[in-house]
Formats: C-alpha cells, sequence, structure tokens
C-alpha cells in the first residue's frame, strides 16, 4: 500500500505527465508543418546545448545548493536568474541582438526574485 504522501507524488506525476502530452498534442503539428523549411546546424545544436547546461543548469545547481540551506520556496528564486543568464549567453557566444523588451523582462524576474527573498515572512 502506498501512503498518502506517494499517492499524492504519484498524482502530481501523473498530473505533469498529463500537461506534457496535452502541450506536445497541441504544439506538435505545427512543428511538423514547418519540418521542411528547416535544415539541421552544429552550431544551432552547440547553442541550444550550451544555453541549455549552463543557463538551466546553473540555476539548477544553484538551487540545489540554497535549498537546504536557505529552504524551498528562497530557493526556487534562483530559477528567476535563467531569462537573464539565457540572454547574456546568446549575447556572448552567438553575437545575437538583445531587445529592449527583453532586458526589462529579465529585470522583473530579478526584481521578483528579490520580492521573494525580501518579502515580510510570517513567524513559522
Amino acid at each position: 500500500r502506498l501512503d498518502a504522501a506517494a499517492r499524492q507524488t504519484d498524482i502530481e506525476q501523473q498530473n505533469v505527465g498529463a500537461a506534457l502530452a496535452v502541450s506536445f498534442r497541441l504544439t506538435a503539428p505545427f512543428g511538423l508543418a514547418a519540418i521542411d523549411d528547416s535544415e539541421f546546424a552544429w552550431r544551432s545544436v552547440l547553442a541550444v546545448v550550451v544555453l541549455g547546461a549552463f543557463g538551466t543548469g546553473l540555476a539548477y545547481v544553484f538551487m540545489g545548493k540554497n535549498a537546504g540551506q536557505f529552504g524551498s520556496t528562497r530557493a526556487a528564486s534562483t530559477t528567476y536568474l535563467i531569462p537573464g543568464f539565457s540572454l547574456f549567453l546568446g549575447l556572448v557566444f552567438r553575437d545575437e541582438s538583445v531587445a529592449a523588451l527583453a532586458i526589462v523582462g529579465c529585470l522583473v524576474a530579478v526584481a521578483g526574485a528579490y520580492l521573494v527573498n525580501t518579502g515580510v515572512r510570517s513567524p513559522t
């Protein structure tokens, strides 16, 4: 028999799986329709790997380290840094242009992280 926490985890995993299946069904037709117009390039693959490993990967490493030290809510705020890392890496390694709205979005994300970490907390 599963205890309550294990049942809850199982339900959450099923919900995530269902959400992924729905999003795949909704977006796959667009990708399939445009596949003839695309071409493979190793440079693009490398860019995705670098952005994934350093942009997202670094944020999750920080989150994992900080979860034990500061708690899960504050640690999860490190994922707000993903857009900034991605913009920076795209600018440095891919010589991409950065729109002003993207910078504003990064600032909003960092402001959200700041608010999460400095907000008034109720006593536990």
